[in-house]
């Protein structure tokens, strides 16, 4: 059987205390109506007579904290209550961080925040100095997720995203419905293609075969290095930059540029646009293409060097 302790002046009391067997402790207006429940597992409800929490707090509007003191905080939540603890608390407008959400961690130091204007920071304290989403450290996105951006209506945008559920690649770039650029896994950068051909050396490469290739090494006098423009059959139609540097002194060194075009080893002419040469006089390098679009360079400047090569070009059929 339930008991009641009231207290008030007149015969509808201001205050109501009951208790009955279950251990429910319960404070009620004068009306009647139940302002706090203390259950029986030391839930303590607020606008509600089942609490499920320790703190349960259930109103028919919007519950508020309020802290009218400027500078202080409007909601704190504290691991304890001694040393640098963790937390999360509200701050007004008068605080140093004006009226933001903070999240701190046990040191003291803010990891999350969100500002006044709604901006986000991770591990920074005024993301607004950087913008919406201000983040110092790593960012890790798990398998197939992606970075949208939409525009102004949010009906159209562009994704940056790694469609490889194990991480290796490739980072692609599309706009709208279609693919307009990747990143493969082997750092090649292909245009309007997701397939790569067999040209060693590959760095950019476009759809229509369009490519530069780059190709370097330390080559022993009377060694070679080789740079495949097209190694399909097909013709090819491009510039080829060679610089020969000598291991010594890397300001004595060859630069020519030719203009090249071929199929094979008997249609292959290259036309020297212009050279640079070094101390040494004369060109240190022969250029040949003995198989299809194998561009050849022989170094025959009496003493290893290192040498560059990059083709700027076009594969037909």
């Amino acid at each position: 059987m339930a008991s009641i302790v009231s207290a008030g002046t007149t015969s509808a009391t201001a205050l109501n205390m009951s208790a009955d067997t279950t251990g429910i402790l319960q404070l009620a207006s004068n009306n009647g109506t139940v302002a706090l429940t203390i259950g029986t597992s030391q839930n303590i409800g607020f606008g509600t007579t089942s609490p499920n929490f320790e703190c349960h707090i259930s109103t028919g509007s919007t519950a508020s904290i309020t802290q009218p003191t400027a500078g202080s905080y409007g909601l704190y939540v504290q691991q304890n209550t001694s040393g640098s603890v963790g937390g999360i608390y509200i701050q007004d407008g008068a605080s140093n961080s004006g009226n933001s959400l903070v999240i701190a961690d046990n040191n003291g130091a803010i990891r999350v925040i969100v500002d006044g204007d709604g901006n986000l920071g991770l591990s920074v304290n005024t993301p607004s100095s950087i913008g919406k989403l201000a983040i110092s450290g790593t960012v890790g996105l798990a398998n197939n997720s992606a970075l949208r951006f939409y525009n102004s209506n949010n009906t159209n945008w562009s994704v940056i995203d790694c469609p490889a559920t194990d991480g290796t690649g490739p980072l692609r770039f599309t706009v709208g419905s279609g693919e307009a650029g990747r990143f493969d896994n082997s750092g090649n950068f292909l245009i309007g293609t997701s397939t790569t051909d067999n040209r060693s050396g590959t760095k950019v490469q476009t759809l229509g075969s369009s490519a530069i290739v780059d190709s370097s090494g330390t080559v022993a006098n009377g060694g070679t290095l080789v740079l495949t423009a097209n190694s399909s059959g097909a013709s090819f139609t491009g510039f080829l930059a060679v610089s020969n540097v000598t291991a010594a002194n890397a300001a004595v060194r060859t630069q020519t540029l030719y203009a090249i075009m071929g199929r094979g080893t008997s249609n292959f002419t290259a036309t020297q646009l212009g050279t640079v040469n070094g101390s040494t006089g004369g060109a240190s390098f022969t250029l040949t293409c003995p198989s299809f679009g194998a561009l050849t360079v022989t170094n025959t400047s009496g003493s290893t060097t290192v040498v560059n090569m990059t083709y700027i070009g076009h594969n037909g059929g």
